[in-house]
């Protein structure tokens, strides 16, 4: 191998090796981070216009980013809203305002609120995988039925082609044959036995079959019949 193919190889797979990064970071960093800036940014907006109507502590809505966040963003786009929404809790809406500093009236307060974020969280992923099994669950019964219901009508056309071909085959050899059905009645007779008898096939259906004997032979062929059905037995005459 050349050193020119050396190189191309070499530049081809630190390309895909780029690209595969690139696409690594904005799923698994990117994306998640935007879900979650965008969910805890519309809360902390919200909070801001409502805190002047409704009574403090107003940190409701941030609950509904992390779970939203974490719903529609998987586990990263969760933890992000979690700090995210915390690290606004802390500044803007616990005691002491506009500070990182937290005073220890409101240290429970805050640290409840970051357990009930990320509790909230996890409910929401679990929630979030349970959905995505059962959703994957029901497509993949549709498809095994799918497919099962195409392998019944491929199976159902090769019958019928088999019995296309049957027929074709009974109608054209010049011996007389016929079929009955488990139940005795008859259900198929070539050209040649019509011909023979004088009937068309529906006529013989059946039981309309008999009448093709003499009225004399017609009960004693009827009850032999019977009997070689009910015993499973052949039936020679």
């Amino acid at each position: 191998m050349s050193a020119e193919s050396d190189t191309r190889i070499t530049s081809r797979f630190t390309r895909l090796s780029a690209d595969d990064a690139g696409r690594l970071l904005f799923e698994d960093v990117i994306k998640p981070f935007a879900t979650a800036g965008t969910f805890v940014l519309v809360a902390f907006l919200w909070t801001l216009l409502l805190q002047q109507i409704l009574a403090y502590p107003l940190v409701f809505l941030f609950f509904g980013a992390v779970m939203g966040a974490a719903w529609f963003g998987g586990r990263m786009a969760g933890f992000f809203s979690v700090v995210l929404s915390a690290i606004l809790v802390a500044y803007f809406f616990v005691p002491p305002v506009f500070s990182f500093t937290i005073d220890k009236a409101s240290k429970s307060y805050f640290v409840a609120y970051i357990v009930a974020s990320s509790a909230a969280t996890l409910v929401t992923l679990m929630k979030r995988h349970t959905e995505a099994a059962i959703r994957q669950a029901r497509d993949e019964l549709e498809r095994r039925v799918a497919e099962r219901t195409s392998e019944l009508e491929r199976s159902y056309r090769e019958l019928q082609r088999s019995e296309h071909e049957l027929r074709v085959l009974t109608e054209a050899i010049p011996q007389q044959i016929w079929s009955a059905a488990p139940d005795g009645g008859f259900e198929y007779c070539n050209q040649h036995l019509r011909q023979l008898v004088g009937a068309t096939e529906p006529q013989l259906r059946g039981d309309g079959f008999l009448r093709i004997f003499h009225p004399e032979d017609r009960e004693l062929f009827a009850n032999a019949w019977k009997n070689a059905l009910q015993s499973v037995q052949r039936l020679e005459g």
